[in-house]
This record gives C-alpha cells, structure tokens and sequence, in this order.
C-alpha cells in the first residue's frame, strides 16, 4: 500500500492486516523530454513539475481544485483533485512506470505519444484504481508549449446566480483557457488573505501570441458578463514561489473538507447558497473551492471551518450528499457517500449491521455509530 504525501479529505487508508505501507516521499525526479512532455516520479510535488516545467518552455496544464502540497502520485493512489479546463488528471497521461504484484517492471501505455482510443487504451481505465493493481513509480505526462504571453485574469461577482451563468455561458463558447478556478469570500480570503474578499471569484489563465490576447482577453470578458469588476494584476494560487505556496497550502488544509460535488455550471450559484445555509446550521462555517471544465461541468469541493473528528466529518459528509441530492445534474464523489445512500437493499444491509453491532457491543467500544 502507498502512503499519499498529502491527503485532501479524512484518513481513509486502512493497511491490509500484515501489509507494508510505501512511502515515496523521496522518489521525486523529474524528466522534461522533447514535445513538450515529463516523466515524474510519484514523489515529486506538483508544484515542484509546475515551476521547472516553466523554467524549462514547459506549462502544466492540469491544477489541483484545492491548493495543496500534492505530490503527482497522490493523483493515481490519493485523493489529489488535479484537472484542467479541458479535462481530468488522466487525460494528460500518456503512461505509467509501475511494479507488478510479482516484482517485475510494467509499463502502461505509450510515454511518447497519447493513446486516447486506441486498442492500447487499458492506461484510462486503470489509472482510477492503479494502486490496486500496481505500484505505480512514475507518471509520463503531457505539458504544453510555453505561450509567448500568460496573463490571469479575475472577475468578481457579487451574486452566485449571475457568477453561474457566466461560467455556463463560458463553457459554451470556443474560447479555452488553460484553468478556471473559481472561490467564494471565504476561500479567497485564505488565498490572498491581504486582499478584500469579493462575495465569489473567478481566475481565468490564458496564453497566446502577445499580438493575439487582447481579442482573446476581450472574448472572455464578453463571456463573463455579469462581473463587478475585473483585475488582470491578482496573483493566483499557483504562479507564486514554492515557500510562498506551501504557506498558503499550510491554512488551506486546516479546513475539513469533505469530497468532491460535481454539478452543471449553471447550478453553482444555488448550490454554494445551500452550503453555506447547513454551514451556518452546523454552526460550521463553509466555503467553496472549484474548477469548471469546458463540458459546462464545475467541479466544487465544499469545506467548512470545523474539527477534523469523525463523527463531524460523517454529520456534514451526510449533509453536502443531502444538498446534492436535491441539485439536478449533481453527483456526490465522496468515499462517505454511499453511507448515506437510501437504497432499499442498502438500508435493510445497514439496519443489519447495526443490530448486529449493537449485539455484539453493548458497552459501544466501537465509535461513532454511522446512521445512514
């Protein structure tokens, strides 16, 4: 079993009995090859990719949702929330360096060149559970060509419903910018916590030609309507120094996070309101990381300002599934989430298991009990 460097929600590894837990922490190499492609081994922090992929003409496309310290392993055996606008984490692999179950090296798919729908496709129907099967080493990624020009751009809105229908009406134009990464008052405060926190934020990061981002910057403006104003000086996450962002990655992780909510662009607005109203119900302060993708889907990770004990952890896991539930489009990722699943054949599993445990422990040494 391979131990993340870091973890963005609860603890949930639980070593097999006898097993040996990995740590690959010091495992962090990295190789920028020709055509704008790396090979980095699961040690290495994204960050770390991220800044000598710069140095080099290189740009990561993918950012983690949250800011933390991830390492790049901790996308295939954590739970590290890496995308782009244009896709997931695994859509910009091209291969895994791995160890067979037997001790032999394994190599899946092409390190050279994507294999996206071809015969050789197992890699994307592997990387969600490589861990289960391999012990992946090292991660060949595709990066992109350095622009002559980057600049981020941020807009700030002061009602969610007019911030969803920007970023819906984003998604549905031809423009595509490299990330969106959206924040409401409370994370932005954590982010840039000088700064005066608008109610929501969006960063939007492009690149081009210099003669070509005005029209590029203009077009997204015009996809963004609705904005209160705009600012092409904010910092983002992820464009400042290493010691600079570990800092950041230091207040971000003391917040309980409880999962990923993945619902359609036009719904973010309601679905941050409700948040934050069981937030303040919880007497737990919510907030709201997110990123959208170019299909019109935002990718949310709701956190809320509250002990990280478990039976806390359970009560508001059950409540952003209750919230989801109730949000057309909207899936609930979290590992907790089939605990609160009102299955027929779920519930009457579970009112076994509780009568059994009640059974079996009458003096209730094992805690929390979990009500679905």
């Amino acid at each position: 079993m391979l131990r993340p460097r870091t973890l963005l929600t609860y603890d949930w590894i639980v070593p097999e009995q006898r097993g040996v837990q990995l740590d690959f922490t010091g495992y962090a190499g990295i190789e920028f090859g020709d055509a704008h492609r790396a090979i980095a081994q699961v040690g290495a922090t994204w960050k770390q990719l991220y800044d000598d992929g710069l140095a080099k003409g290189h740009v990561v496309p993918f950012v983690p949702t949250v800011p933390l310290d991830f390492g790049i392993g901790d996308a295939v055996y954590g739970d590290a929330p890496f995308a782009s606008y244009r896709g997931e984490f695994a859509s910009h692999v091209n291969a895994l360096r791995t160890i067979s179950p037997f001790g032999h090296r394994a190599r899946l798919g092409f390190e050279e060149v994507a294999n996206n729908g071809t015969a050789y496709d197992l890699l994307h129907a592997t990387v969600p559970l490589a861990a289960e099967f391999f012990i992946p080493v090292a991660v060949a990624l595709r990066l992109e060509a350095k622009p002559a020009a980057r600049k981020t751009l941020t807009y700030a809105y002061d009602d969610g419903s007019k911030l969803a229908v920007a970023l819906d009406k984003l998604s549905r134009t031809s423009q595509t910018p490299t990330w969106v990464h959206v924040t409401d008052a409370v994370a932005s405060k954590i982010l840039r916590a000088a700064a005066v926190a608008d109610p929501f934020a969006v960063q939007v990061s492009i690149g081009g030609t210099t003669s070509g981002m005005a029209a590029k910057e203009k077009a997204i403006d015009a996809a963004m309507a609705g904005f209160t104003s705009k600012n092409g000086e904010v910092p983002n996450p992820f464009d400042v120094p290493a010691a600079a962002y570990r800092k950041t990655a230091d207040t971000v992780t003391r917040s309980l996070f409880v999962g990923e909510v993945r619902l359609p662009a036009r719904s973010l607005g309601d679905f941050v309101a409700k948040t934050r109203a069981f937030g303040d119900q919880s007497a737990a302060k919510a907030g709201i990381y997110a990123t959208l993708r170019a299909t019109g889907t935002v990718s949310t990770f709701p956190f809320f300002a509250a002990p990280k004990d478990r039976s806390k952890v359970y009560d508001l896991s059950k409540g952003v599934r209750a919230i989801a539930a109730k949000t057309p489009g909207a899936a609930f990722t979290s590992r907790l989430a089939h605990l609160w699943e009102e299955e027929t054949h779920f519930m009457r599993r579970m009112a076994f298991l509780r009568s059994l445990k009640l059974t079996i422990d009458t003096a209730h040494v094992a805690q929390p009990l979990v009500s679905p």
